[in-house]
């Protein structure tokens, strides 16, 4: 039986089924072929495997690698940061911090970066996109946890059954990306954006040759002013007058 790695995806632009606009500013982007992405990464706890192929993906901001096991199969998986191309992996790679190499959080290094880490027997759920990665602050033996703390600082308690890769995301400078021209974002699948006030009053709320005298609106003209101008203010001030009078009577 032979699974296919790769699917061909048709493009919508932004269109639903009818073929009207519900996603704005998007399209002009190019054919695109889906990879199917290992991130149960269940192979990799039994067997020895070899990075075969580094390869690009268009729907992640992270590159992938292709993993060849010893029993014939591929897959792919998220490329970690430092391996290189004809890496080899056995079972006891995570014991010398090899990046890369699959573990459970009880082995994994304490205090190192981890990456793609799972809950029990699942696909990953924290630390997956370009440059993320996180650190295994503590193990308790008793309760069977492991404390993980995140780069945003967020602490989360989870089983140290769960799996992890040693080290972290490739493509750490993505959001540091400069594109020095337009045609390279309209490739990604991101058109232009026309200021409504620029447009003819048929195409916007707001477009004409002057703005006086007009309310600002949205594409749907809904008022987009600040609420502190056009909300309700009598609910403000009744709140304010309540908290007012209960300083005055403390």
């Amino acid at each position: 039986m032979i699974i296919k790695l790769k699917k061909f995806v048709k493009l919508s632009n932004g269109r639903n089924k009818g073929g009207t606009i519900i996603f704005r500013r998007r399209g002009s982007i190019k054919k695109q072929i889906y990879r199917f992405v290992d991130f149960k990464m269940f192979l990799s706890r039994f067997l020895p495997y070899i990075v075969f192929d580094i390869s690009y993906d268009p729907f992640r901001n992270s590159y992938l690698m292709l993993v060849y096991y010893i029993n014939g199969i591929y897959s792919y998986r998220v490329f970690i940061d430092g391996v290189k191309l004809g890496t080899f992996f056995s079972f006891f790679s995570f014991y010398y911090s090899y990046k890369g190499s699959t573990c459970m959080l009880k082995d994994a290094p304490l205090g190192k970066d981890v990456c793609l880490v799972s809950s029990t027997f699942s696909k990953s759920i924290f630390s997956r996109s370009a440059g993320a990665f996180c650190f295994v602050l503590k193990l308790d033996y008793r309760f069977k946890l492991a404390l993980l703390k995140l780069t945003s600082g967020v602490k989360y308690l989870v089983s140290f059954y769960n799996y992890c890769a040693v080290g972290k995301i490739n493509n750490s400078f993505y959001n540091n990306l400069y594109f020095g021209k337009a045609g390279k974002k309209r490739n990604l699948g991101y058109k232009q954006l026309v200021r409504g006030i620029a447009r003819n009053p048929v195409d916007h709320p707001n477009g004409g040759r002057t703005p006086g005298g007009k309310v600002y609106r949205s594409f749907s003209f809904n008022i987009a002013r600040s609420f502190k101008k056009t909300g309700n203010k009598k609910f403000s001030n009744i709140f304010a007058c309540k908290s007012y009078i209960k300083k005055l009577l403390i």
